[in-house]
């Protein structure tokens, strides 16, 4: 057996700002949990018989720190740092989620620590090698941003500035986009409907015409981005429709259906009920149920929907690298379609099941927490010549390789793939979020 470590504290902080880094937004996760993984291998300092074990990362009311856990064991698997085994391991990494609704700066906060797995005794000299790195990062940050705040006079403006700076006393690195933070809180938010009604504008369809935005326009949007997710993590709300449909609010035009079958007759679906406790839908699944996800757009344009299990992406075991990087179905205007399951290739997918205990194939995703977290997030469609004005005021016209790429059309019929490349925003026209509990079956 080898010796027992110790234990890496680490405060992540995912929060939302109103500037222009939120273009970079859909990696930062990754980009966080790189730097965990960085500082443990400069902590290691080339010991080679290391051996991490990472713990199941809990969240409040979601199921979300289970793609922290997912990505962190597949980084350190990679490096053959990973171990399964409680009494193979030097260290215990370990980790925790929190969110806070403040209106104008909400943010997802990530703790980790590196234990002893004998004693439980943290190391702190890893903490403080931590903090330093998150520090650098943070000042590269903050001066992007003070930029970007440079001579506000508004004074929502310097709110939201007072705001950063209290955030900033805060140990930990930084996300700063509306899409990580909506879905890693199990937020339902409608970007869109506020947006259109502040700045007297439609985003999509034949109305949706290109006009021109001015500064303003982009400190208003983003400004309002902020303040409309703080008051869903404040005030969380959601619209139900008939045949247990499910929006972001009563002007959306996107709309979300949960289909289960039982275990003993998985062909045979029908709506799963639901019901609202503290402002969040809740799901009522018997264990081993099987469960299919329907996205409705009832809009007259081409959006992109991106599902995500317990904050993992239903896309990301495909093996074609291009449907699996972009991540997004592609729902043709005034259409629906059924998600059935994790996409493996093009062919096959792997139901979506109420158990603790995946599939060998999809086994990375590890075992399931105890509140399961469906969330489908609608992004607006990009072309070669012109971008909506949402993707504009929120996104810039950052062209990024992993924001494009081939797209699974959704249908109710096989799965088929845009003939050419696509490319969506990167701030959600919104999120929609249910909940529900897994079997306690392991």
């Amino acid at each position: 057996m080898s010796i027992r470590g110790v234990q890496i504290i680490c405060c992540l902080i995912i929060f939302l700002i109103p500037c222009p880094l939120q273009a970079s937004g859909s990696n930062e996760l990754d980009r966080v949990l790189d730097l965990v993984v960085n500082e443990v291998l400069a902590f290691l300092n080339g010991r080679n018989d290391a051996k991490i074990l990472v713990d199941e990362v809990p969240a409040p009311r979601v199921g979300t720190g289970r793609v922290v856990t997912m990505k962190l064991r597949d980084r350190l698997r990679n490096r053959e740092l990973l171990t399964n085994d409680w009494e193979d391991a030097t260290y215990s990494l370990r980790g925790n989620m929190s969110f806070s609704n403040h209106r104008e700066a909400p943010f997802v906060r990530l703790d980790f620590s590196l234990h002893n797995p004998n004693t439980g005794a943290e190391l702190k000299s890893f903490r403080m090698r931590f903090w330093e790195a998150t520090q650098v990062m943070w000042l590269d940050q903050k001066s992007q941003l003070e930029f970007a705040l440079k001579n506000a006079s508004d004074p929502e403006l310097q709110r939201i500035k007072e705001a950063i700076e209290d955030v900033g006393q805060m140990e930990g690195a930084i996300i700063l986009h509306p899409s990580e933070v909506a879905f890693l809180s199990g937020c339902t938010v409608d970007y869109q409907s506020p947006l259109e009604k502040a700045l007297n504008r439609d985003f999509l369809g034949d109305s949706a015409k290109p006009a021109t935005i001015s500064i303003e326009d982009i400190k208003k949007a983003k400004r309002l981005v902020t303040t409309t997710l703080g008051e869903a993590l404040g005030k969380p709300t959601y619209t139900a429709w008939p045949q247990a449909n499910l929006s972001a609010s009563e002007v959306s035009p996107f709309r979300i259906q949960i289909e289960v079958a039982d275990s003993d007759f998985p062909s045979k679906f029908r709506p799963a009920p639901m019901k609202g406790i503290r402002g969040m839908a809740l799901l009522e699944l018997n264990p081993n149920a099987v469960y299919r996800v329907r996205i409705m757009n009832l809009s007259n344009s081409d959006v992109g929907a991106e599902l995500r299990i317990d904050g993992i992406n239903s896309l990301v075991f495909c093996t074609s690298d291009s449907v699996s990087r972009l991540g997004k179905y592609l729902v043709r205007k005034e259409s629906q379609g059924l998600i059935s399951g994790w996409q493996t290739d093009l062919e096959r997918t792997e139901p979506f099941r109420v158990t603790s205990i995946p599939a060998p194939a999809i086994s990375e995703i590890g075992s399931a927490p105890r509140m399961g977290t469906i969330s489908v997030g609608i992004f607006p469609r990009e072309s070669e010549h012109d971008s909506s004005a949402f993707v504009d005021l929120l996104d810039g016209r950052t062209k990024c390789p992993k924001n494009r790429g081939q797209a699974a059309i959704l249908s109710e019929q096989e799965l088929a793939l845009t003939k050419e490349e696509v490319s969506f925003g990167r701030t959600p026209l919104a999120v929609m979020t249910v909940r529900f509990v897994y079997p306690d079956d392991f």
